[in-house]
């Protein structure tokens, strides 16, 4: 139960006569038994970060360790981790309990000892009835539990899961990513989840490293990246919806929005240009502003309202309601405590 620690991390790539920065001076630590999520934009880094941890890319400078012990002078097969692609990528010769305990038998395991883990993960990942069958005749999700199975037979002290759910009908992903948490915590196994889909994030993680450009821009539980981002890109990145954002000013008398008379009463240690992040979540039915409606969206557990207020567009998610038509005016409020405010630098005003 070693903890994982990533230090100024770099990797650069080739790219004709110039070069490209996949990981830029990468912080990160991960404790023992944790499941951390890695959530990013594509090309944001995250596979490069998994593939250096792993042993699959050498970085270009930086160092990582497990339990004080620096990796980067080991070989893949010498680093007590195992790993898991979006492709499972089973040997198709060979039948489910063959490739499951294909790891342990080159490493030397009794064949007892391979016949006891095999028939434990079997059980955990609901598997038992597949292993005498060929990869070919597998759904694309019992594939998938079969090479966590094979990954997780090595008995690694890291576990690391490159977007294993992205190739799957969304039932599938339901079903296997509650069985991967429920596994994770079974085994204890410390677990680093890479994905770019946020609400598989908020569902599986301990705590979330939000990556972009080859740095981790944010960190912390679902909810503390939710409602408390420390930066731009973390406050319009994460969430179930896009944000409104619009930019303005702060003086003495809070935040002022410009081109319309939306303002709020905030206190800010900050005087100058600001931008405003606000949740359509936090915008409902109230007296202090009036918006026309230009837009609805009925989904049956909600309504999405697109607002024109003067030049300012914004957007709000509210009950399902049925007394609103387009071209109707919409009073609304916004509580305070859900305005987020950043500098021109993108940092969190508070």
């Amino acid at each position: 139960m070693a903890e994982l620690r990533v230090a100024n991390l770099c990797k650069e790539f080739s790219a004709g006569r110039s070069k490209v920065t996949a990981l830029d001076r990468l912080n990160l630590e991960i404790n023992p038994l944790e499941l951390l999520v890695v959530l990013g934009p594509s090309g944001c880094g995250k596979t490069t970060l998994l593939r250096c941890i792993a042993g699959l890319e050498k970085p270009t400078s930086g160092d990582i360790t497990l339990g004080g012990e620096s990796l980067l002078h080991k070989k893949p097969q010498e680093r007590r981790i195992a790993m898991a692609f979006q492709f499972p990528a089973l040997l198709p010769q060979l039948t489910v309990v063959e490739n499951i305990s294909l790891g342990p038998k080159l490493r030397g395991v009794s064949a007892e000892e391979r016949s006891a883990r095999t028939r434990e993960l079997a059980e955990l990942l609901e598997i038992t009835e597949l292993l005498a069958r060929l990869p070919e005749t597998l759904s694309g999700g019992q594939q998938q539990r079969v090479s966590l199975a094979r990954a997780l037979v090595t008995r690694p002290e890291l576990l690391l899961l490159d977007e294993p759910l992205a190739n799957l009908d969304p039932t599938s992903r339901v079903q296997l990513r509650d069985t991967i948490r429920a596994v994770q915590q079974k085994l204890g196994v410390t677990t680093i989840y890479v994905t770019h889909d946020q609400g598989e994030a908020a569902a599986l993680a301990d705590r979330i490293a939000v990556m972009n450009e080859g740095r981790v821009r944010g960190i912390g539980t679902a909810h503390q990246l939710y409602t408390d981002p420390a930066n731009l890109f973390v406050a319009q990145f994460f969430g179930p919806e896009t944000p409104n954002v619009f930019a303005g000013k702060l003086d003495s008398n809070g935040f002022h929005s410009h081109g319309t008379n939306l303002s709020f009463p905030v206190s800010a240690s900050y005087a100058g240009d600001a931008t405003c992040v606000i949740r359509p979540r936090a915008i409902r039915p109230g007296a202090d502003f009036v918006g026309k409606v230009i837009s609805m969206q009925h989904t049956g557990w909600s309504t999405a309202l697109g607002l024109l207020m003067e030049r300012l567009s914004l957007r709000a998610e509210l009950p399902p309601t049925a007394n609103l038509r387009v071209g109707d005016a919409f009073s609304f409020t916004v509580d305070a405590a859900d305005v987020l405010l950043f500098d021109p630098a993108g940092t969190r005003v508070r």
